[in-house]
């Protein structure tokens, strides 16, 4: 909620006496901002049968060594992620989960990496998978 403060708050440096008036009018400021948010109409909803939700297709790509989840071009990726597992070189962990839209990619996409823990080198992930989100 937006607002225009009507009051600038007094602020006091250290050393400075403190005056009744000026307490008084910062507790009133600050109250009748407290007043305003708890009288503030609740946000507004979006009714449940507006949204889809689905799962991602999620291709690896050997070249790359990335693991990219596509929703469709209406949706937006709002998570993902992978099981590391454990391959001929160890234990591997997961090294990126986050939407492609931080790299330029487009928000309808979530990347996922897979690193092996002995070698440092990205593998395949297992199991990837993204949750896309539409409000129609």
């Amino acid at each position: 909620m937006a607002y225009a403060q009507s009051v600038s708050l007094v602020t006091f440096t250290a050393g400075s006496p403190l005056h009744a008036a000026d307490l008084n009018t910062n507790f009133s400021e600050l109250q009748s901002q407290i007043t305003a948010l708890q009288t503030a109409p609740a946000p507004t909803t979006v009714p449940a049968a507006a949204i889809t939700v689905e799962t991602a297709n999620c291709v690896y790509d050997s070249t790359s060594t990335l693991t990219d989840c596509t929703c469709a071009t209406n949706q937006v990726a709002i998570s993902g992620g992978a099981y590391a597992g454990t391959g001929a070189d160890g234990t591997n962990w997961i090294a990126e989960s986050r939407n492609g839209a931080t790299s330029g990619l487009g928000s309808n996409l979530w990347r996922i990496t897979c690193v092996s823990s002995s070698t440092t080198k990205r593998v395949e992930c297992v199991d990837a998978f993204a949750i896309c989100v539409a409000v129609q």
